[in-house]
């Protein structure tokens, strides 16, 4: 599967690309990109690149 390098994530910074035509992440109406983990913290709260203490 072809992966191509796109940008950052307009909010953690993280790599977002191109997975077999695929965007990995959101293109805002601003055109910024926003990775799927930004996203989930907006709607749940939690970013998944976070480490949990255990």
């Amino acid at each position: 599967m072809e992966k191509e390098y796109l940008g950052k994530c307009s909010r953690c910074g993280e790599g977002i690309y191109c997975h077999g035509g695929f965007l990995g992440g959101v293109l805002e109406e601003d055109d910024k990109m926003t990775c799927f983990s930004c996203i989930e913290e907006e709607k749940v709260g939690y970013h998944s690149k976070e480490k949990i203490d255990q």
